[in-house]
Order: C-alpha cells, then sequence, then structure tokens
C-alpha cells in the first residue's frame, strides 16, 4: 500500500464511504472529535448489523496489552470476510512499539483501528515508520479560537444550511473549541430548521439557549462603539447570570479579543488583509469590527485592560485577597474596561 502520510479526514470518509477500506488506521493528534469522527464511520460501515456481534472487538489501552491486540487482529472473522478491531486509549497501551511486528505483516481480514488522543506518536520509533508506511496514518489537529466561527459555517454548511459572520461568533464565543460540544449544539439547532435556512440570531437563542441581546460579542460591541448604556446592560446581565458566564471564561475572553486589537496597533502600514492574517481573523465583517476597536482603545489604554483582566481573573479564582462575590467582581470588572476607554492611563514607562 502507499504512504498514506497527510490524509484529511474528508479523504478518509470518502474512501470508506467507497468501500476502499484499509487493513490498519492509525488515527493520531490533539482534536479527538475528528479521531472520534472516522472510528465512528468505520464501526458503520466495515461490518452489518448482522456480522457485528461476533466481528467487532473492542479493546482499550489501559485494560490490554500489545500481546492482546495482535492475538485478536490475527483471529479469523466468523461468518463474515473481515472483522473489525478498535483499540481505543492506544496512547495507553503498555509497550505499544510491540505491535510493529503485526503492522508490517497485518492481517487482510482484519481493519484494524488505533485511536491514539491528544497526543502524536514519536516518529523516531520504529512502528511508527512502520505505521506511517503501511496505515492510513491521520494527525487531527486542534481548531483555534480564532478558526472556529469559520469551522462552524462549515458544519452548518455541510447540513445544507447557512450561518452568518456574526453569528458563527456568537457561538464559537459562547460554546468555545470543545468540537464535541460545539457540533453537539448545532446538531440540535440543525434538526429543527429547513434545508436552506440561513440561521438567525432567533434560531441561537431558540435551539442553543444563547441571547441575541446578551453575549460576549455584544459586550465587545459596547466597548468598540463606546456605547456606554449597552455596557451597562451587559454588566448587569453578566452579573447575574455568572452561572452561564463564569468570570474566568469572560476574562479570556476579553483578553483574546483585546490581545487582537492590541496587535494591530503594531500593524501600520500594512495591508488589511496582511493584517487579517497576522490577528487570525479570515470574516472580512468581524476584521471590522476589530478595527473599530483599535480606534476606540490606543494600546497605554489596552495595557490598562490587560492590567484589569488579570487582577479580575487572580479574584475570580480567590486570589488578591478579594473577598467580593461573583456577581459583584463581574460588573466592576465590565465597568473598569469601559472607563479604560475614557481616558490614557498614567504610567511610570
Amino acid at each position: 500500500m502507499p504512504k498514506q502520510q497527510g490524509v484529511s479526514l474528508t479523504s478518509i470518509a470518502r474512501d470508506v464511504k467507497k468501500g476502499s477500506i484499509a487493513p490498519i488506521y492509525f488515527l493520531q493528534g490533539d482534536e479527538p472529535y475528528f479521531i472520534d469522527q472516522i472510528e465512528s464511520l468505520l464501526r458503520k460501515r466495515v461490518l452489518s448489523d448482522a456480522e457485528r456481534d461476533f466481528n467487532q472487538t473492542i479493546l482499550y489501552g489501559k485494560d490490554s496489552s500489545a500481546a492482546d491486540v495482535i492475538d485478536a487482529a490475527r483471529r479469523a472473522p466468523m461468518m463474515s470476510e473481515r472483522q473489525l478491531v478498535v483499540l481505543m486509549e492506544a496512547q495507553h497501551l503498555d509497550k505499544f512499539a510491540d505491535l510493529e511486528s503485526y503492522v508490517e505483516k497485518p492481517n487482510p481480514s482484519t481493519v484494524l483501528v488505533i485511536c491514539y488522543k491528544n497526543k502524536t506518536i514519536d516518529g523516531r520509533l520504529k512502528v511508527a515508520k512502520s505505521l506511517k508506511e503501511k496505515a492510513v496514518f491521520y494527525t487531527s489537529k486542534r481548531v483555534y479560537d480564532n478558526e472556529m466561527p469559520r469551522w462552524i459555517q462549515q458544519y452548518v454548511s455541510g447540513a445544507k444550511l447557512s450561518i452568518g459572520d456574526a453569528e458563527a461568533t456568537i457561538i464559537a464565543e459562547y460554546l468555545g473549541t470543545q468540537l464535541s460540544k460545539v457540533a453537539n449544539e448545532l446538531d440540535k439547532m440543525i434538526l429543527n430548521l429547513p434545508e436552506g435556512h440561513a440561521i438567525q440570531k432567533a434560531d441561537i437563542e431558540k435551539y442553543i439557549g444563547i441571547s441575541k441581546d446578551y453575549n460576549i460579542f455584544e459586550l465587545q460591541k459596547a466597548y468598540t462603539y463606546r456605547k456606554s448604556e449597552l455596557a451597562i446592560k451587559m454588566a448587569h446581565y453578566f452579573s447575574a447570570n455568572t452561572k452561564d458566564h463564569p468570570l474566568p471564561l469572560l476574562t479570556a475572553s476579553l483578553f483574546a479579543f483585546f490581545s487582537k486589537v492590541y496587535t494591530l496597533h503594531g500593524l501600520l502600514g500594512k495591508s488589511p488583509r496582511a493584517k487579517q492574517k497576522m490577528i487570525g481573523v479570515y470574516s472580512d465583517f468581524i476584521f471590522r469590527e476589530y478595527e473599530r476597536a483599535s480606534k476606540s482603545y490606543n494600546r497605554r489604554q489596552i495595557e490598562k485592560v490587560f492590567e484589569l483582566l488579570f487582577e479580575y481573573d487572580l479574584k475570580s479564582k480567590g486570589g488578591w485577597d478579594s473577598r467580593s462575590p461573583m456577581e459583584a467582581l463581574t460588573r466592576e470588572l465590565i465597568f473598569l474596561i469601559y472607563q479604560a476607554g475614557e481616558q490614557t492611563p498614567v504610567t511610570s514607562r
């Protein structure tokens, strides 16, 4: 079999659906969601429902040895052309390198799926070299914060719906980067909407529970456009809903936002496209929001915001000798960040 390094989830799924199934799949990397997607597809496609009872074996790295995996893979299928052996949590398998002998000479009637999550194998190992040569070798990469809106748009597009930049950003800001969680929430919404529908903020509020008027995106807008009344509304909302919007999550989101704005101040003379690439914002609409924010907060003001975020993040975790309730801390932080844009803070530099 030719080398399969660098294969994509799309190409694997396409081949499996066509019936072109390899004897070994090695799935590694930082994003478990993609590994789960491939493993789930193989479970559905390799065997029929009738064949599955006798020909599907699921092993776990913590509870198995390399010998157990090899023995299971060497067995002949029962009343079927092939069997499926799935090794979950393969990164915990003792003496993983011992699988090399099987990888070199796999059983043609077995499909062995190795799920090596949250890390990558040491490429210097002989077994790693064999896997790269003999197996479908897939590495899942984490989707970062700035990539989430685009990922959400692609996911929704795959279900024959559409979603705008602002709406995708609201979901990304609220749900974070845990793809399994995001996908589950999107699926709830997708199931209730007709094909071709353009997802609106009202849909997000109804099916995911994110308020179209009160969210981190609206808070950022209050800072960006210097809307004091909106900032006050946001402060009261977030302080009254600290369970749904914990302060450490709020400080992390605002730090990510202001970090991009701060970076823009150092990119004078660069083209808009270059700026977008350097701050990792791929939507023209969202980029314009960041550019507008850079006019509302200069570098020294943003440095003051960073000090506030650091201080209140510590307070939210019990540091800084803080005895204030979380509601008061949240309200204070939102007001103080707004005020930081009112005047240039005095520094000792």
